[in-house]
């Protein structure tokens, strides 16, 4: 929840010509270790699902929400790159 309020922040301030720099490297943090954790926890659940389906299905929500993540945060990247026309 952290990192997708940062990327929020981070694209607001840059598309309303603000400095977002200040918000840029902790939102790269919590973004990064968050990724990390679920790969993480994909793997562990992967290597112990042995037959049982809460193994499996853990592991499928986290890859899930990885895949989710990596959604949000190339949209957030892409609509931070466009520039606002006035009046938008």
């Amino acid at each position: 929840l952290a990192a997708l309020t940062l990327i929020t922040l981070t694209v607001w301030l840059k598309r309303s010509g603000r400095s977002y720099r200040f918000v840029l490297l902790p939102m790269l943090f919590v973004f990064v270790i968050t990724l990390w954790a679920l790969g993480q926890l994909f793997v562990a659940n992967v290597r112990a699902a042995g037959g049982s389906n809460a193994g499996v299905v853990n592991a499928a929500a986290a890859a899930a929400f990885i895949a989710l993540a990596l959604f949000v945060a190339g949209r957030g990247f892409t609509l931070g790159r466009t520039v606002r026309k006035a009046g938008e």
